[in-house]
């Protein structure tokens, strides 16, 4: 027993220091440090109780309290190695790593939507967009240790982006889908959901889901088909969680959430397989065109790129591979998807991205941006942000965008030694900058 107790003081002494590092290290951030306290203080209690439980065990000696024991340090154990997976968070989260252009337009929507400012944002060496909820599993974790442990919010949250697109403001669109997630979390939008469900629906729903998990014909009911039947809720359940985001980003931003969907899942071999997390590509890009219709976003995009509009057709047409527990959910899906959208919509109201706003900036920001004027390394000093006045972040993105998808029209001419990347590059200077503009003019006028 000395042996296992001196192991999880080991582990825990290693944790102390690991985090003591991690706080000299970690740039300033409110919310980096409420993670960081939380898990400072829950390695503090593990290391005080262990202390505490062998006093307890030997003084006086008593062989019946052993077990006990034994139990503490297998938990504190579990809990420091917890706390060592969650240290992952604090790595490339620096600020020289985070995109600020993109943050301060993640802060502006979800202050507008919820009342919680707590997440987190770091770069990721995977090349994926992710969300990861971590508020609810902290707490309930510290809970078991002691009530002085300070909480997290429930619905506090990790957003990952590809380090590899820490500077491009177009392709980082899809962390608002990820921030579509923590809307969802925080606004407990599926309970929403389920509640305007018709039970009319509810029966299509369950009689879909035990169709799709009973035995085939001759087979003898067994266990497998109780956990088939678990395994189509859950992923239900996920593909829901994934079209409340989807619906949520393109009314924050517009269009600018698909094409950076686009962007990120073009190079794919595939766009026809569902996965436990998420329905196939071709299904989520149908379910856009479906929302692109209702907000009157369709023609926008027809007119403004029509081999752009094709190529979203085209893969929304390429349908799915069918797969016995995803056929369940790909069933289901369509039958909630109003109501998924009635709930969006609720979220958004505030802040919907509409179509006139895009219309009466367009021509401001696409002369700006065909011009190249003002580059971004001469966009400081008096009177700079004047080309600006009046333009809001999201039409800025949606702009660049379509841009970006005519391939810089004037820009050949303008910038003839410029390859393809460095085009992007200079494109995603020139929107931050600008972006940087009108937020701090918008926080000027608040």
């Amino acid at each position: 027993m000395d042996n296992l107790a001196a192991i999880v003081r080991e582990e825990a002494s290693a944790t102390k220091k690991l985090l003591e590092q991690i706080e000299l290290e970690q740039a300033s951030s409110n919310y980096y440090g409420q993670l960081l306290e939380k898990l400072k203080a829950m390695c503090e209690e593990v290391q005080k109780m262990t202390d505490e439980m062998s006093s307890y065990v030997t003084t006086p000696p008593n062989p019946n309290r052993e077990e006990i024991l034994k139990r503490w340090l297998v938990f504190g154990s579990y809990v420091i190695r917890q706390i060592n997976s969650y240290c992952d968070n604090f790595e490339n989260a620096d600020l020289l790593a985070v995109p600020s252009a993109t943050m301060q337009l993640l802060y502006k929507l979800l202050k507008k939507t919820t009342k919680s400012k707590a997440f987190l944002v770091k770069g990721s060496t995977e090349f994926i967009y992710a969300y990861r909820p971590i508020g609810h599993h902290l707490n309930e974790l510290g809970s078991h240790l002691a009530e002085s442990i300070p909480k997290l919010e429930d619905s506090f949250a990790v957003l990952k982006f590809p380090l590899a697109y820490s500077g491009n403001v177009m392709a980082n669109c899809n962390l608002v889908h990820e921030l579509g997630h923590l809307i969802v979390d925080n606004r407990e939008l599926t309970k929403e959901l389920d509640k305007i469900l018709s039970s009319e629906k509810r029966i299509q729903i369950a009689e879909i889901i035990e169709r799709h998990s009973r035995p085939e014909a001759g087979v003898q009911l067994s266990f497998q088909s109780a956990r088939d039947r678990d395994e189509i809720n859950r992923v239900i359940e996920n593909w829901i969680h994934e079209t409340l985001a989807d619906f949520i980003a393109i009314q924050l931003i517009g269009p600018s959430a698909l094409f950076a969907f686009l962007n990120h899942i073009e190079p794919m071999d595939s766009h026809k397989r569902d996965d436990e997390e998420h329905p196939c590509n071709s299904t989520r890009i149908k379910m856009f065109i479906e929302i692109l219709h209702k907000m009157k976003w369709d023609q926008v995009i027809i007119d403004e790129n029509p081999e752009l509009w094709k190529r979203i057709i085209d893969i929304s047409n390429e349908g799915r591979t069918s797969q016995k527990i995803f056929d369940a959910a790909a069933e289901c899906l369509p039958l909630i998807k109003e109501e998924a959208f009635t709930v969006a919509r609720k979220v958004c109201r505030n802040c919907t991205y509409r179509v006139e706003t895009f219309q009466s900036t367009k021509d401001i920001i696409y002369g700006l941006f065909e011009c190249g004027i003002p580059p971004a390394e001469q966009m400081r000093g008096e009177g700079k942000d004047s080309y600006f006045e009046g333009i809001d972040v999201v039409s800025i993105l949606n702009v660049a965008w379509f841009f970006h998808g005519k391939g810089y029209p004037t820009w050949s001419q303008k910038f003839e030694r410029f390859d393809a990347t460095e085009k992007t590059e200079f494109l995603n200077r020139l929107l931050a900058k600008a972006m940087e503009i009108t937020f701090v003019k918008e926080a000027a006028s608040e």
